[in-house]
C-alpha cells in the first residue's frame, strides 16, 4: 500500500473502519465488505496437488506435494492416467503412491481447473464426503467433465458408515431436476434432503476411514503403508513449494452454487 506507515496487516485489521470512512468519498457499494473495491490486488489463489507417481514427479524435480496457481498448473508437462479430486487435504495427503495418478484438492474455481488440458484428458474421480454440498460439486464437475465418477456418493456407503454421521446447518429449497447425478446419487441426495437419516445428516470426508476410501478407489496397500496426515498449521502451508462412467443425466449449463446453507431436492427419476 503506497502510504507511508500503513501496512497490509494494519489495513486488513481496520478494514471495516476504513471502508466506512471512504464509502461516501469513493461511492463504494454499501453491500460489499471486501478491500478489493479499493483497487487492491489479492494474492493469487493456489491449488494443492499431490503427485502420486514417481514418473510424474520426475517432471517437477521429484516433488510430491505442490501448491500452484491455475496458470502454473496448466503449464505442467504431465499426462496422468487418473485424477482424484478431494475436498479434504489431509485425506489426499494420506494416499500412497499410485502409478499414473494425481490428487487435487478442489478449490472454488472448479471451471478453471477442469479446463486445463492434462486434467480434461484424464479419467476423473471425485472423492468426497457425503453431504449436500458434495452433490452440487459433482454436478459442477460434470458440467465440464461429464464422465467424472463419485464412488463415495452412494446409499450403500452411507449406510455402512452411518455411525460416523454428524449434522449440519442446511436449508432446503425447491425441486431441482437438472442436476447431473446418477440414479443412485439422486436417491441418496433426496433421502438426505428429506431427513430420512436424521435432519441435516452428513458424513464429512475427514471422518470416513482411509480403508473405506481405499476400497472404493480399488487401492491396494500393505498394513505398513497405512498412515494419516494430521492437519497442517498455517506456517506449514506457507512452506509448501510454490511452484469413463454411467452418468446419463445432462449437466445444466450454469453451475449450481455449492454453499453450505442451502440445497435443492432433486428428482430420482
Amino acid at each position: 500500500i503506497p502510504v507511508r506507515g500503513v501496512d497490509t496487516v494494519w489495513f486488513e485489521t481496520h478494514r471495516y473502519l476504513i471502508l466506512a470512512f471512504l464509502r461516501n468519498y469513493l461511492d463504494l457499494n454499501p453491500l460489499r465488505k471486501d478491500l478489493l473495491q479499493l483497487g487492491l490486488v489479492p494474492p493469487p489463489q493456489t491449488v494443492r496437488i499431490i503427485l502420486l507417481d514417481n514418473v510424474l514427479r520426475s517432471k517437477v524435480g521429484g516433488m510430491r506435494d505442490l501448491a500452484l496457481t491455475v496458470t502454473d498448473l496448466a503449464k505442467l508437462d504431465i499426462k496422468p492416467r487418473k485424477i482424484y479430486f478431494f475436498d479434504d487435504l489431509s485425506t489426499a495427503l494420506s494416499l500412497p503412491d499410485i502409478p499414473g495418478v494425481v490428487a487435487i484438492v478442489l478449490p472454488s474455481i472448479i471451471g478453471e481447473i477442469c479446463k486445463i488440458n492434462w486434467i480434461a484428458h484424464s479419467q476423473c474421480v471425485y472423492v468426497s464426503g457425503i453431504e449436500m454440498r458434495s452433490f452440487a460439486v459433482i454436478n459442477n464437475l460434470r458440467v465440464y467433465l461429464p464422465n467424472t465418477q463419485a464412488p463415495v456418493l452412494s446409499k450403500n456407503v452411507f449406510m455402512a458408515n452411518r455411525d460416523l454421521v454428524s449434522f449440519d446447518d442446511i436449508e432446503l429449497e425447491e425441486l431441482n431436476a437438472d442436476m447431473a447425478l446418477t440414479v443412485d446419487e439422486s436417491m441418496l441426495y433426496n433421502l438426505l434432503a428429506l431427513g430420512t437419516f436424521g435432519r441435516r445428516a452428513r458424513i464429512p470426508q475427514e471422518r470416513i476411514p482411509l480403508l473405506v476410501i481405499y476400497s472404493l478407489l480399488d487401492i491396494q496397500v500393505e498394513d505398513n503403508q497405512m498412515f494419516t496426515v494430521v492437519k497442517e498449521n498455517s506456517q506449514a502451508e506457507e512452506d509448501v513449494a510454490k511452484a469413463p462412467s454411467n452418468v446419463a443425466p445432462k449437466a445444466q449449463e450454469d453451475e449450481v452454487q455449492a454453499v453450505s446453507n442451502e440445497t435443492k431436492v432433486i428428482s430420482s427419476n
